[in-house]
């Protein structure tokens, strides 16, 4: 974990997302990353290098051949699935998720003296390109298309259209750090090994969250659940009682006190 830990604040987020691929996954022997990376970087930077320094036109030959040439897309047929999150599996199968997409498209773009980052859009994970030093492409990974300013506002008022928002906040399409992206990533792998029923990594993943941000209470309430669902009941009370406490206004709050207080009664029944 310390390793993880250090990965994300010397801002490697390859890294990092390289360790918890090798945390969650079998990694084959004859997988080699650096060179993986390499005939990517490779076939990038020569569509990027006959655009006569126009970082414009760069940035969309970049863009073009990542999802038309390198064909890195999302399938939604495997939606909730451990394999689109995984390096190795990203990189060998070129389909992803949009967390692990930006990663990979980001690291690319960095060997190809292009700035990229992801970014934590409400309702959407982003990738932004630098066009220039006052101008950004934000490109939606899933429908492998550049969205507008315009797009984007229209999307961000939908979503927060009943607390009469009107205006996109600038900091909505800010970079995400390299923390926020590992979160994003280990909540993304907790749904699918959820989703896998594969309680066992799904727990591990909760424990790495907790370990990275320790006053969560929604993973505490995560871990109650798979404690749960583990036969471990005094100690998903503990997660249940610390959610409630932090979150008593949460529609979960009541359930899960309803939860603990049927757990104590079967109690006092048994030593009665």
């Amino acid at each position: 974990m310390q390793e993880l830990v250090k990965a994300i604040s010397d801002d490697k987020l390859l890294q990092a997302s390289w360790l918890i691929t090798k945390k969650f996954s079998s990694v084959e022997d004859s997988f080699d990353l650096d060179s993986e990376l390499a005939l990517l970087s490779e076939k990038m930077s020569a569509s990027v290098s006959g655009c006569n320094q126009d970082l414009k036109l760069q940035c969309q030959m970049f863009i073009d051949t990542f999802f038309s040439t390198l064909l890195f897309s999302i399938d939604t047929r495997l939606n909730y699935s451990s394999k689109t999150l995984l390096l190795n599996k990203v990189l060998s199968n070129r389909t992803g998720d949009p967390v692990s997409l930006s990663i990979v498209f980001c690291e690319l773009a960095k060997q190809c003296g292009l700035q990229a980052s992801g970014v934590n859009f409400p309702g959407c994970f982003l990738i932004r390109l630098e066009s220039s030093p006052d101008s950004a492409i934000f490109i939606d990974p899933l429908t492998r298309r550049i969205c507008s300013f315009q797009q984007l506002q229209v999307h961000y008022q939908s979503l927060f259209e009943q607390e009469n928002i009107s205006d996109m906040p600038e900091e909505a399409l800010n970079p995400a750090s390299s923390a926020e992206v590992v979160i994003k990533l280990l909540q993304e792998l907790k749904t699918a090994f959820l989703y896998e029923d594969n309680l066992a990594q799904a727990l591990e993943v909760i424990e790495l969250l907790i370990f990275l941000c320790p006053e969560d209470p929604y993973e505490r309430r995560d871990r109650g659940f798979l404690l749960q669902q583990l036969e471990c009941t005094q100690m998903a009370k503990l997660d249940y009682q610390y959610f409630i406490h932090h979150c008593p206004t949460d529609p979960d709050a009541q359930f899960l006190k309803t939860q603990i207080q049927n757990w104590d009664s079967q109690i006092q029944q048994i030593w009665h």
